[in-house]
């Protein structure tokens, strides 16, 4: 007789979007730098394993509270859309999107999505406010670092 084990998954979500006063390719440009997130987002370290056209390959180390976790990431572009995932086994998963698109000459509108599936039932609450402490952090880190680089004419 084999034994089976049910993992009962949950997933937690979350989004937020916002029009941002600079192009399409500059906000295209720092979301897919992933080697200088650390400059911006200090809990997250990330090392580029692979590069091509199309997939980034790293491996990114989260240091955020109580969460400390070291988990492989493939990050794909499409022409509007960089899509990231990836997996810490046994222990969680996780897809985001980030979408781009040009609103007007002056501004474009940045919406970030990430699902996360744990089996970590019994942290779903504290996880639930943790991503979404870390998602609005990030967002705004993500607004201070593309300031600092493209206002006022910076490049």
């Amino acid at each position: 007789m084999r034994l089976r084990k049910l993992i009962l998954l949950i997933v937690i979500n979350f989004e937020i979007e916002k029009t941002l006063p600079f192009s399409k390719e500059n906000i295209l440009s720092v979301i897919l730098d992933v080697s200088k997130y650390s400059e911006f987002i200090p809990w997250c370290k990330v090392d580029l394993k692979s590069k091509t056209d199309d997939i980034i390959s790293t491996k990114v180390l989260i240091n955020y509270g109580i969460f400390k976790y070291s988990f492989d990431c493939d990050i794909k572009k499409s022409e509007s859309t960089v899509f990231m995932s990836g997996s810490k086994f046994l222990q969680f998963s996780f897809d985001a999107k980030w979408t781009v698109n040009q609103s007007n000459a002056d501004s474009t509108s940045v919406k970030f999505d990430i699902s996360i599936k744990t089996p970590l039932a019994i942290l779903t609450k504290r996880l639930q406010n943790i991503i979404s402490n870390v998602s609005l952090e990030t967002i705004d880190m993500f607004i201070k670092r593309i300031n600092f680089l493209y206002k006022d004419g910076n490049k």
